[in-house]
């Protein structure tokens, strides 16, 4: 039997790292009896933990139960006939992101004997066939810092193109060099330089070939005895790889120091700095005592900070070639440490959309690409969606945790699918509530039409869902769906360590509060007036006018809708709006009547029944104060 060799990281830290035999899955902790991440826990053959019929033995669990971004299943990891790793993505509606392409639901890749998959919210797991010395992590921003505010005011484009532009800038003054000199050295100097950069791009970006490649580029290219890719971390320089000139001694190269006053000067400037202590009498240079001569280029983030820096040294007795790193080298070195720079947004810009798309729709994204400062903190009209998941309880008292959790994730990622599929944003579940959002961060001059569309194909999913799930759930399962339009502060609502893109503000608490009146309404959908004239545009939608209510703590009236399901309550509707238009005028006796006919013919309607009491209550109660507003006492 096989193993393989892992390392989970999170923004920068080890959280665990060990083997595991093959074959294995990864995902989520499923229940809290058992081990808390990072574990390896065996699966009993009749354990109804996979959803599937092929029965794997072990589990590689990386984020604890509450991590709801991380599916319970998400990877299965096996080897090939020539020990290559075989992944394959369990879920059907997650992708997962490796060094140069993406795993997309259900697909399965030959990823070779190392490598490192990208998980939501920055975790980063490494595996490895061959050893445990597993590279680290790279220094590839984390998911957080890239909506993080641009420390570059005057900078309004994509971050790849931006970095492309540097690149070019690089080599168009490296070229520019060149042509000034005639001869046929600088000429061939060229055609290499192009040659073993290209080279150097080849291999996935911020994986440790691709780090030794460029080395590997520099010393080819300016001739240097080593060259260092270095990461920046807690303000101290980390030496990521080391590259040698061949027939150096290697042992006693790699003991030589790299220059801090060399860093130190190459991050003041901001840009590629060399030095040749022989020809430097400044005292800034006199730390400098065992490297001859040396070159510093930066590497940058998408917020132009620098994270990192390209550094070759000739070394005193040790070098082939003593003359002095000239300009045109130092250009040279320069323009791979952007293609390095360029490379690495690109595949930062790759992540992002990854993990982005587990709460925006590809046309929010494509937006975003077109727009970043659309997640900044703003003010909008937006619509905002609860909905609530009726019967929950019932079901885990009855099924208990395991299969609970896969129950919650079906149904979940169904109702997540129906605010995708119109252009909506997904703000957050909450226990077995899930919240949405359209307006933001894009302009959507339909957001109420999109938000009741969407609550109109979740309930559509009632029936389906019940009849999949009908050995479990109980006869009253189904949703709870309130939403309501108006102005809020969009932006991230969550922290520095948790991206959430959503509102806050009072149109949210309403929302909310007319998600639990389904309840005591009894009724699925419900809408405020708000949304309903906005919505009524469209003039899609079979709606009823309920009532007025004031709710817990809302002091002013509201118009409250029923969002129909379909054409076949338009007499339901027509009828009970006649009988609210009478009760409203205070002609109770009319109201009544009219109630009672209603009845009838729809003897389960709550909302008929609701008000014909009321009606009925004032009748038997002349003297009491009449009020057409109805004051609700729960939340």
């Amino acid at each position: 039997m096989s193993a393989i060799y892992y390392k989970l990281y999170q923004n920068s830290r080890l959280f665990g790292e060990g083997s595991i035999d093959v074959p294995f899955t990864v995902g989520r902790q499923t229940d809290p009896n058992l081990p808390p991440p990072v574990s390896v826990i065996d699966i009993e053959p009749d354990s109804d933990h996979y959803a599937s019929n092929e029965y794997v033995a072990r589990k590689l669990v990386i984020v604890p139960l509450s991590n709801r971004s991380v599916p319970r299943l998400s990877l299965r990891i096996d080897l090939d006939r020539n020990g290559n790793m075989l992944a394959r993505n369990l879920h059907r509606a997650v992708e997962l992101h490796l060094p140069t392409t993406l795993l997309r639901p259900n697909e399965e890749l030959q990823i070779g004997r190392e490598t490192t998959i990208y998980f939501p919210e920055d975790y980063q797991l490494c595996l490895s066939c061959n050893s445990p010395s597993i590279p680290g992590r790279d220094f590839i921003p984390t998911f957080q810092a890239a909506f993080e505010d641009s420390e570059d005011d005057d900078d309004s484009s994509f971050l790849a193109l931006r970095f492309a532009q540097d690149a070019d800038t690089s080599a168009n003054r490296l070229m520019s060099m060149i042509a000034t000199e005639q001869s046929t050295k600088h000429q061939e100097i060229a055609v290499r330089l192009v040659r073993t950069a290209l080279e150097a791009f080849k291999e996935p970006p911020g994986s440790k070939e691709f780090f030794d490649a460029a080395g590997r580029a520099a010393i080819q290219m300016i001739d240097l005895d080593r060259v260092a890719v270095l990461g920046k971390e807690d303000d101290q320089w980390m030496c990521r790889t080391l590259s040698f000139r061949p027939g150096l001694d290697q042992s006693r190269a790699a003991a030589r120091a790299f220059s801090n006053t060399l860093l130190s000067k190459m991050e003041t400037n901001g840009r590629t700095t060399s030095v040749d202590p022989q020809h430097q009498s400044q005292s800034v240079w006199k730390s400098i005592t065992e490297i001859d001569r040396a070159v510093a280029a930066p590497i940058f983030d998408e917020n132009k900070r620098i994270v990192g820096a390209l550094y070759g040294d000739r070394l005193i007795g040790e070098s082939e070639n003593n003359q002095p790193i000239g300009e045109l080298e130092a250009a040279m070195l320069e323009v791979l440490a952007s293609g390095i720079s360029s490379s690495l947004a690109i595949k930062q810009e790759q992540r992002l959309r990854s993990s982005m798309a587990q709460f925006f729709s590809p046309e929010v994204l494509n937006q975003l690409k077109r727009d970043r400062t659309l997640l900044d903190g703003r003010s909008a009209d937006v619509s905002v969606l609860f909905c609530d998941i009726r019967g929950f309880s019932s079901v885990t008292e009855k099924i208990g945790p395991t299969q609970a959790i896969a129950w919650i994730n079906d149904v979940l990622t169904v109702l997540s699918e129906c605010v995708l599929n119109h252009d909506g944003v997904l703000v957050d579940y909450i226990g077995d509530e899930l919240m949405a959002m359209w307006g933001a961060p894009g302009e959507q001059v339909d957001h109420a039409e999109r938000a009741c569309r969407a609550a109109l194909d979740m309930l559509a999913q009632t029936v389906p869902l019940g009849e999949k799930w009908k050995s479990i759930i109980p006869d009253r399962f189904g949703f709870g769906i309130g939403i309501n339009s108006g102005p809020a502060s969009v932006g991230n609502t969550g922290s520095q360590r948790k991206f959430k893109y959503g509102p806050i503000g009072n149109t949210v608490n309403l929302a909310s509060r007319i998600q639990g009146v389904t309840k005591q309404i009894g009724v699925p959908g419900l809408i405020t007036g708000e949304t309903a004239k906005l919505a009524q545009r469209a003039a899609a939608f079979q709606m009823r006018r309920l009532a007025k209510i004031r709710v817990v703590g809302i002091a002013a009236p509201i118009e409250l809708y029923q969002l129909c399901e379909n054409e076949s309550q338009r007499n339901l509707c027509a009828r009970y709006e006649e009988a609210l238009k009478a009760y409203e005028a205070g002609d109770l006796k009319l109201a009544a009547g009219r109630l009672a006919s209603v009845v009838q013919d729809y003897p389960d309607d709550r909302p008929t029944i609701i008000l014909l009491s009321r009606t009925v209550e004032l009748l038997t109660q002349p003297d009491r104060e009449f009020d057409a507003v109805w004051n609700l006492t729960q939340k």
